[in-house]
């Protein structure tokens, strides 16, 4: 069961790259795309349910830029999901990228 664990822990940092990592011109479009897929992995997978998105003040602006561009855009469907992933601690918010 450790296996399964790790291979969705590491299946959900892989999908928060693409939420917060995205630095192309499609960026916005990237960003949605890792929303989905942290959103899923972390609401449906009962096992990655205690996971938490470590998110580093540097990609603090990528949420916040994310959320006014969805908010400016009527985006209610992406809006509703990072608020909701906001608010259920979904990320956890750490200074450095690893644990000592």
């Amino acid at each position: 069961m450790a296996e399964l664990w790790e291979f969705c822990e590491g299946a959900l940092n892989i999908a928060a790259k693409f939420l917060l990592y995205s630095n192309t011109e499609d960026s916005y479009h990237r960003c949605i795309a890792g929303l989905y897929l942290v959103y899923k992995i972390h609401k449906y997978d009962d096992i990655t349910k205690t996971a938490k998105v470590r998110v580093l003040p540097s990609c603090v602006s990528i949420l916040r830029d994310l959320l006014e561009h969805s908010r400016a855009n009527d985006h209610l469907d992406a809006l509703y999901i990072l608020s909701a992933m906001l608010r259920d601690g979904v990320f956890k918010f750490v200074a450095t990228e690893h644990e000592h």
